[in-house]
């Protein structure tokens, strides 16, 4: 029997694909990330590309136009 379970693929798996894979188009995503003192806050992803003191372990879900497509807690990836 072979095992069908598939590594969840962490968030620098997801940004690295956001920055180049060329059919995805960066304006369409929104990074959820935990701030140590606000919670959770919201960022588009362009704005996220540009900040580098916000390490990828506290991101906690990626949006597509306002939908989750990736989610640490709930182990989704639709991407």
């Amino acid at each position: 029997m072979g095992s069908t379970n598939v590594k969840f693929k962490g968030a620098d798996h997801i940004v690295d694909r956001l920055m180049w894979d060329k059919k995805l188009n960066k304006e369409e995503f929104t990074v959820g990330y935990e701030d140590r003192f606000l919670g959770i806050l919201e960022i588009p992803f362009l704005e996220f590309a540009k900040k580098t003191d916000i390490p990828t372990h506290r991101i906690k879900y990626f949006k597509k136009d306002g939908e989750i497509v990736w989610d640490r807690v709930k182990k989704i990836n639709l991407l």
